[in-house]
């Protein structure tokens, strides 16, 4: 006797990770409509769960305050593009890999432009929330520090060069930014970023050469 068609089902954990991630996905993109609409400050974390349809608890489960949830894309972005600087193969030169990692960064927001402009105009907005985007690009700099470290053979504690090609990657990378939201996005963020970063490779040239020479025996 024919059993009929077996559903096959998803892996208990994988199934329980896709949930969450929806449901965290669905809490961020109301959040950010109702902040879009209503305003940042006049929205509650009760007005963003009742949206979505459940409790302010569920809410607090994913982000600690609503605060978090404009940072969450950015969250996204940064774990992608550590995945994919850790799989870069080490001889990549440096500008070669930041440039391919940077692809991760134009890919998202070149596919999700309302939501970020949704999230600048609420973040231009308020003062409050423009000091916390600064924080926001300190993570990004410690996303770029070990990479630029691996590649330059240094100590990220003891060599300031480190730090400050970071920090000028993120700075290429926010410059990049700024622009095509002030262009309405009629060029995209993939060209952008292209035009910042070749501002500096020269200098990833330079030094990456300097660093090499000063380790030779």
């Amino acid at each position: 006797m024919g059993t009929g068609p077996r559903c096959i089902k998803r892996p208990e954990v994988g199934l329980r990770e896709y949930k969450r991630d929806r449901t965290r996905r669905e809490l961020r993109e109301t959040a950010i409509r109702l902040f879009a609409q209503d305003g940042y400050h006049e929205t509650t974390v009760d007005d963003v769960a009742n949206a979505v349809g459940v409790s302010p608890r569920t809410f607090y489960r994913y982000f600690p305050n609503k605060e978090e949830v404009l940072f969450d894309a950015s969250t996204d972005v940064r774990a992608r593009v550590a995945e994919v600087l850790s799989d870069i193969d080490p001889a990549t030169s440096l500008a070669d890999a930041i440039a391919e990692a940077v692809v991760e960064v134009a890919a998202t927001y070149d596919g999700n432009a309302e939501l970020f402009q949704q999230l600048a105009r609420i973040m231009g907005a308020s003062p409050e929330l423009r000091s916390a985007g600064l924080e926001d690009l300190h993570r990004w700099e410690a996303v770029y520090v070990p990479i630029v470290g691996r590649h330059l053979k240094g100590d990220p504690e003891t060599d300031a060069t480190i730090g400050v090609l970071a920090g000028a990657i993120v700075s290429a990378q926010r410059i990049a930014h700024d622009r095509w939201m002030a262009s309405d996005q009629r060029q995209s963020m993939a060209s952008h970023l292209k035009e910042s970063l070749a501002v500096l490779e020269p200098l990833f040239v330079a030094i990456e050469s300097a660093s090499r020479t000063r380790r030779a025996p």
